[in-house]
């Protein structure tokens, strides 16, 4: 069935005319802060003026209404007062999609997915032809050794020690972030098992900036081990776990909670918090390890899971997001990231506006997942 005019109203448009859809990189992630451009399409085809335009949400949503009531009403057999076809593209950073030609008939609406190629190839030709927008291009290696890196959480920070962007490397250790806007960040890196890193100021203002971040095993110090009552725990008290127990309106589980219900998953000790829940995709519900938790609130439809960011020990080792039935590869579950024996404390934010500004990394929307490791040291 034609969608009708109230479909678009339902769709947050105001008009007769509108265009939605997602753009994803080229590894299937959504992605956040594209710019979207509609073009109307002339009679012969060819493209005129633009339209509309949007930028793209956190799950890669984007909305572009055109056109007024007037015009269809004004619409004669010589056509329409506005474009009833358009020729739609996104660009992040200085890398674009492909233009995709959608048709959207007065009183419903057109989609139009894209996909950015977000490749370290695909930047190199930007460079080449001359394009001066912000990136940072890096490669995560071991210092020792010089192998490539997985799962290192990268962060550009901006002067105003405001997060810029965020990612986890990939199993070339290869990065790519766009921040929003040009100008000096410093590059944050951060791994379990290795010192993190912070690179001095870098200036974005002139495109594409190349750098290696390189990551060193060093052996960590061990507090004496003092047997005691106590009402804290010293690991958490350092973190500020307990300052953000009194100051936000997540939830908190510390190990005393859950020795009364031993569990072996992870994840039955979260969905026992209220507002968690276990959710399974089609392809893994015969295997047991692979529960996966999703917050209420991030619930989205039946064939789409919101899965929210997970730190262990204050640094990002998963992101988060929305997705369709099937996920990316390499999408480990929190019950195979850490096991309930390992854990001290957790901590639970079901929006990204609820989380401190250190956990809202990519997929926050879904909900955050900050895990606390025991420690020799706190008794």
């Amino acid at each position: 069935a034609v969608p009708s005019l109230m479909s678009i109203l339902a769709l947050g448009c105001p008009t007769p005319h509108a265009v939605v859809g997602r753009v994803r990189g080229s590894d299937g992630k959504p992605l956040e802060g594209a710019a979207v451009t509609a073009v109307g399409v002339a009679p012969d085809g060819s493209s005129s003026a633009a339209i509309g335009s949007a930028v793209t949400r956190a799950d890669g949503g984007y909305r572009i209404c055109f056109g007024t009531a007037a015009d269809t009403a004004a619409a004669t057999a010589d056509g329409p007062a506005t474009p009833d076809s358009a020729h739609v593209s996104a660009r992040l950073g200085p890398l674009a999609s492909g233009t995709v030609a959608v048709a959207v008939p007065s009183d419903t609406y057109g989609r139009a997915d894209l996909t950015v190629e977000t490749s370290a190839s695909a930047l190199s030709a930007s460079d080449a032809s001359g394009d001066s927008r912000p990136a940072l291009v890096a490669t995560v290696v071991d210092e020792a050794t010089r192998a490539p890196l997985e799962g290192v959480a990268v962060r550009l920070v901006a002067e105003d020690g405001g997060v810029a962007a965020a990612v986890l490397s990939d199993p070339r250790g290869r990065v790519l972030l766009f921040p929003p806007s040009a100008g000096r960040s410093t590059v944050h890196a951060e791994r379990l098992g290795f010192a993190p890193s912070e690179s001095e100021p870098l200036d974005l203002s002139r495109g594409a900036r190349r750098v290696e971040i390189r990551l060193a095993t060093r052996p960590i110090p061990l507090e004496e081990m003092v047997v005691s009552v106590r009402g804290t725990v010293p690991s958490l008290a350092r973190n500020g776990f307990y300052e953000r127990q009194v100051e936000t309106t997540g939830r908190f589980v510390v190990r005393e909670d859950f020795e009364r219900m031993p569990t072996a998953r992870t994840s039955d000790l979260i969905t026992r918090v209220p507002g968690v829940g276990p959710v399974t995709f089609n392809e893994e519900s015969a295997d047991a390890t692979k529960q996966r938790i999703q917050f209420s609130r991030a619930h989205m439809s039946v064939d789409r899971r919101c899965l929210p960011v997970i730190y262990v020990d204050g640094t990002m080792v998963r992101e988060g997001g929305p997705f369709n039935a099937g996920l990316p590869d390499r999408w480990p579950t929190v019950d195979e990231l850490v096991g309930p024996s390992n854990i001290e404390a957790i901590e639970l934010y079901n929006t990204r506006l609820s989380a401190p500004a250190r956990f809202q990394g990519p997929g926050a929307e879904c909900g955050v997942v900050v895990v606390w490791l025991r420690r020799g040291g706190d008794g």
